[in-house]
Formats: structure tokens, C-alpha cells, sequence
């Protein structure tokens, strides 16, 4: 079996403890259909494909089954229910929007720089399909010197997919409603009910506030009554009060006293107003999904899909739909595997996850790989924190984000300088090709040279969900979780939008390694 590299994610957020043990199941077999694509001659792009489309379908999965034996007596007691499925924020079971219809943005990129994408895109049922489509087809010219699109958004994506032969809605009155589930829907009506109680209380905020003003207006006309029978008492008073009046006269100070206090009672009444009732926020849940992929020659792709952020805005595209803010993903140079050359300038493939409007300001997959490609000798964490410090904690809150990235490169030596690194809910020593892997080769023999591929899945959310495979050895998956005294960027963002300090970064890195053919 030639060698190969897979890592998904199931995106930056919040992923309950309760369903923990379920995304483990749906990241490795999204790992399976990547590396199942893969060992069929497929290529990365391929491989990226089939694994993010494996988990947009784990919803529409459990629905098929449990619809046949609903009425149906057998010796099962009861089916499991689509609501009890992780429903990865992506195709079926996505977050909805606040006219509560599901729209989805998908892309995907070659290490040749061959991309698609849709965004708000409603009624397909696996987004990923309808961008890998477009990428595909991107590499045919048309006639008549006629470009063809890598970006497809809303309704018109849809009957663009119908078209290709993909499943999806048949009409467009069905295609906001063909990906909601009862989960979904049930979680919408909650968020509608946030809405409500925080625009109630800022409504009782604002007569509150409409009062206080009436009340300091009746305050300061009973002052300006004193003031004028003061001024009176003084005039009377002229030659023996002179003195008193030159003390008295600045009423001003009383005013100059209440001007500091005022941009501070203002900064104070904003904060109030940005800060929902109980830090409560309508996008907690932000399980994107992703992938990124390493053939045995060192080619790479990679994609996101995702349904964005709950109660986003009718036709609002998000990172998961623009390339470079998503995902990016770049070929190593020279090719690997060409006249048997190690790549001198690093391969990379980035997804990503988190809240898209601070991804897409800081452009952030093309941005890291970038950043990997320059520093090809720095180790991965250093080089995803920094990033995540300068690039996205230097923007205004919430900071939710998720990054997996890879890096291939040449390596050479018994032991590839690959290694196994503890990170925050890694475990240490976990790994395949780690070392030369032989395990017994003859002393003095020359060495092929090999390929080295380094892992990152560096995070700022409460969670991160992710998975990785190296072919032929045993699938990992798992949910990295945040140290309990360090806040996450949704939690830091809610308790206090004056006050509120960004949060840390956390890293788990991994690295493997094999000879080239």
C-alpha cells in the first residue's frame, strides 16, 4: 500500500462531552473514505472530497435508517434518532439562519492551485461534491475564450449542481428547508428565543436610560433656578460679597466635575448594550469540518464545508466558501518523487474553522501556509501560535478558531527528525513512521530520500475535533479541549466586551515520515 497522510476536523467551538465518543466515530470514517479513495488510485483532491463528504452525509445517513423501520416491529427496540448524531455543522443538520433555512459554503484546493467553491448555497446535499466539481472542471478550457467560475452562490449553485447530476432540492421553495433537521430546527427556535429576551432587555435598557435623562433634566433646571437666585443674592451683595463671587461664580466647576464621568458613564452604557444577557450567544456550536491530504509523492489538497454561524444573515458567505481564507493548499517544489529530488520549497495544505467574518479579515489558511512555506525549519506550534496571536487575537472578539495544517518536506537521517509532541489532549508517542520505521535495515547502506510530513491542529476555542491517519497504521481521533483556567475566545469575548483579554493558543503537533519511491 503506497504511503499517504489524511488529517480532519470536525471544526473549532464547542463539542459536548456527551457526544464525544460519536465524533470520534465520524472522524475516522471520514478518515476510512479518504484513505478508502486514496488506495483506489484517487487523488488527493479525491481524498479530500470523499472525506468531508463523509461528514456532511452522517445525518442524512441516520435518517435513512431509521425512516424504514419506523412503523415496522422487529427485534431492534428502537432506532437511533437523527438529533442523537454529532450533525457536524455542515450540509445536513447545519446551523440555520435567522429566516431558519439552511444555507452552506464548501471548498476545496489542489496543490496545483485547481479550486471551487459555493457559498450560501441551499438544497445540496453534500456542498463539498458541488466545489470538487468545480475544480475538476476549472481544469477544461471552454470555447471562445469563456472562463469558467470557481465560486457559485446561493440558488444558482444549486441548479448549477442539479445540473452536474448531483442530489439536492428539486425547486427552490424546497431547497431552504431539504437540509434542516428536527436538531437544527429545535436549536433555531432556542436562538430565537435569546434574541427576544436580549432585545426585551435592551428595550427596558433604553426606557431606563430615557428616564435617567428626564429625571438629570429636572435636576439640572432645579440647579439652574438656584444658580439665577444665587446670582441675585450677589448683586445685592455686590461690594461685600466680591470675594464670595469670584469663588461661587464658576458653577462651571460643578459641570467641569460631571464632564469626566461622562465618557465613562457612555463606554459604561455600550458595554452594557454589547454584552448579551448572561454572556449568552447564539454561536457557540461552530463544528465545521475539514481535511487536508498528503499522497506518497508529497502532493496535497485541501477543504472546509460548513453551514457558518447559527442565525447568520440570508445569503451571508462565510470562510468556509473563499479560498485562502478556508483553505489553501500548495504542492512541494520541486515536485517530491521527481528525478528523485527533495522538495526544497515545503509543501502545505491548511483548513480551517472558527468565526469566518475574523478568518476571512485575516485571510488566515493562506496567511499560515504562507508562513510555514517561509520557515521550513521552525517547528510547526511556534509558527501557529504566533499566528494566531498577530493575525486573529489582535482583531476585536469573539476569537473562535480552529487551524490544521500540514508541512512536507525533504528529510534525510535515520530518523526524519519526526517525533511525537504532546499538546493539550494528545497523546504522547502516538504516531506511525516516526523514526525510519524499517526496523532492521543493513548498516552503511545508502538511504533513499524520504519524505517528512508535519501536522499542527492549533485552537483558541473551548474545543477542536480532529483526526489524522497515516496509511497503514491505526486511525486517531479526538476532541482537544482547553486547560480549565485559560478562557476560550467566545467565553473571554462574552464575560466582558470592555475588559475581555483574548485567550491563549493551544497545539497538539505530530510528524511522520516515509522514503520516496
Amino acid at each position: 500500500m503506497p504511503p499517504f497522510f489524511i488529517a480532519v476536523h470536525a471544526g473549532a467551538g464547542w463539542h459536548r462531552p456527551g457526544k464525544e465518543a460519536a465524533y470520534r466515530a465520524a472522524l475516522r470514517a471520514a478518515l476510512a473514505a479518504a484513505g478508502a479513495a486514496l488506495e483506489a488510485g484517487g487523488a488527493p483532491l479525491d481524498a479530500v472530497a470523499a472525506a468531508i463528504a463523509a461528514l456532511e452525509a452522517r445525518a442524512a445517513r441516520w435518517r435513512r435508517r431509521r425512516a424504514p423501520g419506523a412503523h415496522r416491529r422487529s427485534g431492534r427496540r428502537r432506532l437511533r434518532r437523527p438529533q442523537d448524531d454529532p450533525l457536524p455543522n455542515a450540509g445536513r443538520g447545519a446551523n440555520l439562519t435567522a429566516a431558519g433555512t439552511a444555507e452552506c459554503d464548501a471548498c476545496v484546493m489542489d496543490g496545483d492551485g485547481t479550486s471551487g467553491a459555493v457559498g450560501a448555497a441551499p438544497g445540496i446535499d453534500n456542498p463539498v461534491s458541488a466545489a470538487h466539481r468545480l475544480a475538476l472542471l476549472s481544469r477544461t478550457p471552454l470555447p471562445c475564450g469563456l472562463v469558467r467560475p470557481l465560486l457559485l452562490v446561493g440558488d444558482a449553485a444549486r441548479r448549477w449542481a442539479l445540473g452536474q447530476g448531483l442530489r439536492g432540492a428539486a425547486t427552490a421553495e424546497e431547497a431552504g428547508q431539504r437540509l434542516v433537521t428536527p436538531a437544527a430546527f429545535e436549536a433555531w427556535q432556542s436562538y430565537c428565543g435569546m434574541l427576544a429576551d436580549a432585545e426585551a432587555a435592551a428595550a427596558a435598557a433604553a426606557a431606563a436610560e430615557a428616564d435617567g435623562q428626564q429625571e438629570q433634566q429636572q435636576q439640572q433646571q432645579q440647579q439652574q433656578q438656584q444658580q439665577q437666585q444665587q446670582q441675585q443674592q450677589q448683586q445685592q451683595q455686590e461690594q461685600e460679597q466680591q470675594e464670595h463671587l469670584q469663588q461661587e461664580q464658576p458653577q462651571g466647576p460643578s459641570r467641569e466635575q460631571g464632564g469626566p464621568d461622562a465618557p465613562a458613564a457612555k463606554r459604561a452604557r455600550l458595554c452594557s448594550e454589547a454584552r448579551p444577557p448572561g454572556g449568552a450567544r447564539c454561536a457557540d456550536v461552530g463544528d465545521t469540518v475539514g481535511c487536508v491530504v498528503v499522497d506518497a509523492r508529497g502532493r496535497v489538497a485541501a477543504g472546509v464545508s460548513s453551514g457558518g454561524l447559527a442565525m447568520k444573515h440570508e445569503g451571508r458567505v462565510g470562510e468556509a466558501a473563499l479560498l485562502g481564507a478556508g483553505c489553501w493548499a500548495a504542492h512541494p517544489q520541486p515536485a517530491a518523487g521527481e528525478r528523485g529530488e527533495q522538495p526544497k520549497v515545503p509543501g502545505v495544505a491548511v483548513s480551517v474553522s472558527g468565526v469566518g467574518e475574523r478568518i476571512m479579515h485575516a485571510t488566515l489558511a493562506k496567511a499560515a501556509a504562507m508562513e510555514l512555506q517561509l520557515s521550513p525549519e521552525q517547528e510547526l506550534e511556534p509558527l501557529a501560535v504566533q499566528l494566531l496571536e498577530t493575525q486573529l487575537l489582535t482583531q476585536p472578539g469573539p476569537w473562535d478558531a480552529g487551524l490544521l495544517a500540514l508541512r512536507v518536506v525533504g528529510g534525510g537521517g535515520a530518523d526524519d527528525g519526526c517525533r511525537s509532541c504532546s499538546g493539550d489532549g494528545s497523546r504522547g508517542g502516538v504516531g506511525c513512521g516516526g523514526g525510519d520505521g524499517s526496523g532492521g535495515e543493513e548498516v552503511g547502506v545508502q538511504r533513499p530520500p524520504r519524505l517528512r510530513v508535519e501536522l499542527v491542529a492549533a485552537f483558541t476555542a473551548p474545543s477542536f475535533a480532529i483526526g489524522y491517519l497515516c496509511g497503514g497504521g491505526v486511525a486517531h481521533a479526538q476532541v482537544l479541549r482547553r486547560s480549565p483556567e485559560q478562557p476560550a475566545g467566545a467565553a473571554a469575548a462574552a464575560d466582558d466586551p470592555g475588559d475581555a483579554c483574548p485567550p491563549g493558543v493551544q497545539c497538539l503537533q505530530f510528524c511522520c515520515g516515509w522514503p520516496l519511491a
